[in-house]
């Protein structure tokens, strides 16, 4: 039974420079879940991401990792911390190699995968492990991210839009490995726009407009807030 916090954020503001993006957002996020932020463009998901991992010119509030405040920790730090970050752009370096960015994060803990079991899931990434990484089509570097974050082994990982412009096949091959790592009792906070991916894969939703948490439930409530969802996404 999952009951403890793996992540938890409250009252969390955030700012740009002088503009002021997060006006107080609360998550909590139990050991093991996959819990999705949902919203439109704009709406502070991807900043609330950024607010956890340091990328932001001020943040204030309270971020705890397993009971432990980490609102001061530095960014290079994190990893130390057990937390894993994807972000949108992937975060590849184009000059190096498939295999030379996969050395780049140290060891963190024992809950990542092995070189072969990412080969498994990511054939690709064995066939071209000596190419430059900046030759891989965009469903290859996401691949490549995700995989050098799995091999460093944290327990709670951050995914920023992990399908976005990807091809179906690529789609279909990060919702296999979420659902795996899922298994795996890794937690997981997923920042994604598309609802059909989402919906198969998260156990509890946050709504998010204009840097603010509107409404939150569990995967068992989804029904009973299509309309909500319709209106917060604008679709």
């Amino acid at each position: 039974m999952i009951e403890e916090n793996c992540l938890a954020l409250s009252d969390i503001h955030g700012w740009y420079g002088e503009s002021k993006a997060l006006h107080g957002i609360e998550i909590n996020v139990k050991r093991g879940q996959t819990v999705a932020l949902m919203g439109r463009n704009g709406a502070g998901k991807t900043t609330t991401l950024r607010a956890i991992t340091r990328q932001l010119t001020r943040t204030e509030g309270s971020i705890t990792k397993d009971g432990q405040d980490i609102s001061a920790v530095p960014r290079h730090k994190l990893a130390y911390k057990g937390i894993g970050f994807v972000p949108e752009d992937r975060g590849t370096y184009n000059s190096l190699s498939v295999q030379e960015n996969l050395k780049l994060l140290p060891k963190v803990g024992n809950s990542g995968m092995s070189i072969d079991e990412l080969h498994s899931f990511f054939p690709n990434i064995q066939e071209r492990r000596h190419a430059p990484a900046g030759t891989l089509s965009g469903g290859e570097q996401q691949m490549l991210a995700m995989a050098r974050v799995l091999l460093a082994g944290p327990d709670l990982i951050l995914l920023d839009e992990p399908t976005e412009g990807l091809a179906p096949v690529f789609v279909q091959k990060i919702a296999e490995l979420l659902q795996d790592l899922k298994k795996r009792g890794l937690t997981i906070l997923l920042v994604e726009q598309n609802m059909l991916f989402t919906r198969k894969l998260a156990d509890h939703f946050y709504m998010i407009e204009n840097g603010l948490v509107v409404a939150d439930f569990p995967a068992e409530e989804l029904s009973e807030n299509e309309e909500l969802i319709s209106r917060v996404l604008g679709v």
